[in-house]
């Protein structure tokens, strides 16, 4: 840019900057990489790459345990460990699609409505079944919204499970209505 025509300011970076700016920055050029390469790509070639920067991480930084950390590729994403001799369900395979949420929580998912792979009320739900505790930040809560989620969160309470909400009286968008019937569900004995 031209000087003379722009004031250009600058300050020195700190630490705790730079390791975010630079660690964000790195994230999203592998992000833009790894998307550009082709379909067929072997998942291995991702994984030994990722390894290389993990060791050289420990070299450069002298870090001892890098190894630790190294990514072991089996392909595959742990979605569950289930004790099949306390399993109430028959097919634990079909259970598990059903209660699984579509969107995963390693990438933030927007929700349109009918369209799209998932709706908000169903992977909701789907959270709620899976969930083994719940706590709940909502900025109001309506009678129409819990109705979505009503039999979810009854069974959810009914498997002895913990369910907390914070939500506010801010706006006046909470229903008193919507309050009460929470309330009403059994307590955690």
């Amino acid at each position: 840019m031209d000087a003379n025509r722009f004031y250009i300011g600058k300050k020195p970076i700190g630490k705790d900057d730079a390791v975010h700016i630079l660690s964000k920055y790195l994230q999203r050029l592998i992000e833009i990489v790894f998307i550009g390469t082709p379909e067929d790509l072997e998942t291995d070639r991702y994984t030994d790459f990722v390894n290389s920067v993990i060791k050289m991480l420990g070299k450069e930084f002298n870090v001892d345990d890098t190894e630790l950390d190294l990514i072991d590729a089996q392909k595959s994403i742990l979605t569950a460990v289930i004790d099949r001799t306390n399993c109430e369900y028959p097919d634990i395979e079909e259970h598990m699609q059903a209660i699984t949420p579509i969107t995963t929580l390693s990438r933030s998912s927007l929700f349109f409505g009918d369209r799209g792979p998932a709706d908000m009320e169903s992977e909701l739900n789907r959270e709620i079944l899976c969930a083994d505790e719940i706590c709940w930040v909502v900025s109001f809560i309506k009678t129409s919204g819990l109705n979505l989620l009503w039999n979810s969160l009854k069974k959810f309470i009914a498997e002895g499970k913990r369910l907390r909400i914070i939500t506010t009286t801010y706006t006046g968008a909470t229903e008193c209505d919507a309050i009460a019937r929470l309330a009403g569900l059994p307590p955690l004995i």
